[in-house]
Order: structure tokens, then sequence, then C-alpha cells
């Protein structure tokens, strides 16, 4: 992982907009990546709120997430969860996408590294839901809805 990604984790929290959840993360997260944690870090992987797949199934702690279910030309594979409670999922992952050029059935898939938060709970028929997925990458960070929810304007990806 870059540097310039590695150093805006903390812009991945203040974007994510939980407050309680980025008091956890600043002691779970900073073990992470290996600085020394201010406080015992809390018991990080606890919480009900799952995401929903493009089956419209919920999930915890999915290692990878779908963005575009009509084609899968874009999501997070690999991912690895630091945190997750009811509020907040942190971790990294490989963003990938396909640039679709010149059309998507001859495009060219990339990836990179980034670190993505899961935040915005709604309630759903079968629990609570993460909405959107923020992600960090090395240009800072990006919000995207996650499938089972309405796209209300344009997607930020890659």
């Amino acid at each position: 992982m870059s540097r310039g990604v590695r150093a805006s984790w903390k812009t991945l929290l203040v974007r994510a907009g939980a407050a309680a959840g980025a008091l956890a993360v600043g002691a779970a997260g900073t073990a992470a990546l290996g600085a020394p944690a201010t406080a015992a870090p809390p018991s990080s992987l606890d919480g009900a709120t799952q995401v929903m797949d493009c089956a419209h199934e919920l999930v915890k702690e999915p290692a990878d997430i779908i963005l575009f279910c009509a084609d899968a030309n874009g999501g997070f594979t690999d991912i690895t969860w630091y945190l997750w409670t009811d509020q907040l999922a942190v971790g990294t992952a490989n963003k990938y996408w396909n640039d679709c050029d010149p059309t998507c059935y001859q495009g060219t898939f990339h990836k990179e590294p980034v670190w993505i938060a899961l935040h915005d709970v709604a309630a759903t028929d079968d629990g609570p839901a993460f909405r959107t997925l923020t992600s960090v990458d090395d240009s800072g960070p990006h919000d995207v809805p996650l499938p089972g929810f309405p796209v209300t304007g344009p997607i930020d990806f890659p």
C-alpha cells in the first residue's frame, strides 16, 4: 500500500462521519498500521450490521464487494476487516475496475490498494445494512452506494 493511502486512514474515518466508531478505530486502526495504540483495542469485529450483496442477501465481513452487479466491472476484493461495529466497518482491499476502453468487453481491468469504510446504516427487512462505502486512495476519499440501495447521484468510482 502506498504511503499516501496509509496516511489517509484518518481522512477515511472523518469522511465516514461516525464519531463513536472513529474513537474505536483510533485504537484498533493505529495498531493495525503498526503504530502504538493509546488504549486497548475494542473487540473489533462484533457488530451486527451487514452488507447487502448482489443477490440481495445480507453478509457480514465479505471478502469481496461487487459494486456493479449487472457486469461486475467494479468493486473491491481481498478485503481484510480491522473493525466491524453496528455503525462502522473499516478494512483494506484491492479496488478493481474495468476501464471499458474501447468497450467494456475489450476493456482492461485495473486494481489498486485502498482503505475502505462502510457506514450510513439503514433498516432492511432482514436487519440493519450499510448503505455507503468510502474508499481512500492516493487521490483522496470516494463515496459509492452499496448494492441494494437506490443510487441518487453520480458514482465517484474509480
